[in-house]
């Protein structure tokens, strides 16, 4: 009997397992090693043998090659270490039963027993102090506050004659080695306790490292520069045209404040009224355009988000969607001949489509000169469908049929309230609304002589200032022109 094929569950993706480190010498070393083989199943765990500033490099050296998600640290070598890294620290903690257990091996050991503890003593080191003050157990108390005094307290356990000492680390090797006996002060029990809340702490640290590279994965995609920062302005999150934008390394940035990188992106307004702003044009290290909002979680503030994107980028997008627009409210882009609708086949119409051709392959201006009705506007149309912006909008004015004024307006545009009468909001004239296309100027002779020398500008400087505007607004557009007169003629006069 055979079985029938059960459907297969897609494989989810796994998460890899925190990166602990616990970090001791000598005897606290052998006891991190043996009880972190039964984490080994939840966490990967890396261990150094180090202490103090060489354990504090160490650390900080391989967090650099694999990210360390928490350490497990010990005595006076721990609390150094936790001063000066930004890792999660789960610290041993001596435990008052662990603690009474110490004193009994030490006490079988020899009558004279002392107990050390580094910096202030903890709690259990003072309930132990009151035990032996009541019960005349005899057991001295002794302290350190770093590796610089650790041998100055060695010594001072010899001359008080201890036979046997319950210490950290550092303290009981330094004892062994000078003849003592010596018991750890931290026994397997605490050990795990360090590394179980390491291991909480690691899970969390994962948690928001993974969620960050996430959310850096999405930022990257994005062309516009985005940059997260805390309530104290310090940069959280970025994307990699931000940081070009800011002129440094991913790395170099996380952490820094923004205002101090680039004081005109202060976000100090979003952060204190929590305020978004509208797009605003700024100079930052070049003309961006700026848009601020504050990030609110769980209706508390939590940070600030700016985005910056290229004016350039915007406007080259603003025209592609209108061209496209344009496409498709005009068939074809508003082109309906080609230059082989030309028609005939003697030898000067045959030189007259060659040469339209050789004109399709250029991006130069173009003069059609002829007679009306001889077909000027066709073989236009079919020089814009042979050229690399057959795709882009084809856009065609007669320049007789309208008076110089309305003329003005419709080729380059006005502001809002340039005049009288001007549409809200301002109007697009056919230059820039032909951008990446043709425009064709019918009967380009009848334009009046202050607006050939406005147009000689569009062609010279490939920038179209609209009327009542102040500043020029940039455009790449091919025009063809066509005309009945003798313009030689006409020059002459």
């Amino acid at each position: 009997m055979t079985k029938a094929n059960t459907p297969q569950t897609p494989q989810t993706l796994q998460t890899p397992p925190p990166h602990i480190v616990t970090v001791g010498r000598h005897r606290v070393a052998r006891v991190l090693e043996r009880v972190a083989e039964g984490f080994g199943k939840q966490a990967r765990i890396t261990h150094i043998s180090a202490s103090f500033d060489t354990a504090v490099d160490a650390v900080r050296a391989l967090h650099a090659r694999t990210p360390v998600d928490a350490l497990v640290v010990a005595g006076a070598s721990g609390a150094w270490i936790r001063e000066r890294v930004d890792i999660p620290v789960a610290m041993i903690e001596v435990r008052g039963f662990d603690l009474l257990g110490a004193l009994a091996r030490a006490r079988a050991l020899s009558p004279r027993v002392a107990l050390v503890a580094f910096g202030a003593a903890p709690e259990e080191l003072e309930q132990v102090a009151q035990f032996d003050a009541q019960f005349g157990a005899g057991i001295a108390q002794f302290s350190y506050h770093g590796p610089e005094d650790a041998g100055a307290c060695v010594q001072a356990l010899q001359a008080a004659g201890i036979g046997a000492v319950v210490a950290p680390g550092l303290v009981a090797d330094l004892a062994q080695e000078a003849g003592m006996a010596s018991v750890l002060l931290y026994s397997d029990a605490a050990v795990a306790q360090a590394l179980r809340e390491a291991l909480l702490l690691a899970r969390q640290r994962l948690s928001e490292r993974t969620r960050q590279q996430r959310l850096e994965t999405i930022l990257g995609q994005l062309q516009d520069g985005v940059v997260a920062v805390d309530c104290a302005q310090r940069i959280e999150a970025l994307n990699p045209a931000m940081a070009a934008l800011l002129g440094l390394p991913t790395p170099q940035l996380h952490g820094r404040a923004l205002a101090a990188i680039a004081p005109q992106l202060d976000m100090a307004h979003t952060l204190q009224y929590r305020e978004s702003s509208e797009d605003v044009v700024q100079l930052a290290t070049c003309t961006q355009v700026v848009r601020r909002a504050p990030i609110v979680e769980n209706g508390v503030l939590t940070g600030a988000l700016l985005v910056c994107r290229d004016p350039h980028t915007i406007h080259s997008a603003e025209r592609h969607l209108r061209a496209n627009q344009r496409q498709r409210q005009r068939s074809g882009g508003g082109v309906r001949w080609s230059i082989a609708d030309y028609g005939g086949d003697s030898a000067a119409v045959q030189r007259l489509r060659a040469l339209a051709l050789q004109c399709a392959a250029s991006d130069a201006t173009v003069l059609i000169g002829g007679e009306s009705g001889t077909g000027k506007e066709l073989l236009a149309q079919g020089i814009h469908r042979a050229s690399r912006r057959a795709l882009q909008p084809f856009l065609a004015v007669n320049c007789a049929a309208l008076g110089e004024s309305l003329l003005e307006s419709e080729l380059f545009g006005y502001e809002e309230g340039a005049f009288t009468g001007a549409r809200r909001g301002g109007k697009t004239g056919l230059i820039e609304a032909a951008h990446t296309g043709t425009l064709f100027l019918d009967d380009i002779g009848d334009m009046p002589l202050a607006l050939q020398s406005r147009l000689l500008r569009v062609l010279q400087e490939r920038e179209v200032l609209r009327v009542g505007a102040t500043t020029p607004v940039p455009v790449d557009v091919r025009v063809i022109a066509a005309t009945h007169d003798d313009l030689d003629a006409q020059v002459g006069k």
